[in-house]
């Protein structure tokens, strides 16, 4: 057995979804996008900054409480249940004009 921190993640972003995070915040700020139709964990993985596209790039490797309140904070989340069981995945960027440290850093 091994004891201690494992090493840091080597997840990337996909490009996939960081063309949707970048649409999302440069072209409808504010706007709902219904970025895709999946279980119901790929919204709740979104709000807890499991998902690296939606977080600045000095987070990703950060504390799960620091990510989760980062996309608290700048996105918004919900879900619509189709009939196909899965559920139609909506995110809005909300952190349009913020002025936390990540906003000020990045901007």
């Amino acid at each position: 057995m091994q004891i201690g921190n494992p090493p840091e993640s080597k997840r990337k972003p996909s490009t996939d979804w960081v063309s949707k995070v970048a649409t999302l915040q440069n072209e409808y700020p504010d706007q709902y996008g219904m970025v895709g139709n999946y279980s119901v964990g790929v919204a709740t993985h979104i709000r807890q900054g499991d998902y690296p596209a939606f977080l600045p790039e000095h987070l990703r490797g950060a504390e799960p409480v620091e990510k989760e309140q980062y996309v608290k904070e700048h996105w918004e989340v919900t879900t619509r249940r189709t009939a196909d069981g899965r559920n139609d995945v909506y995110v809005k960027w909300v952190g349009k004009g913020c002025e936390c440290r990540e906003c000020r850093e990045a901007g």
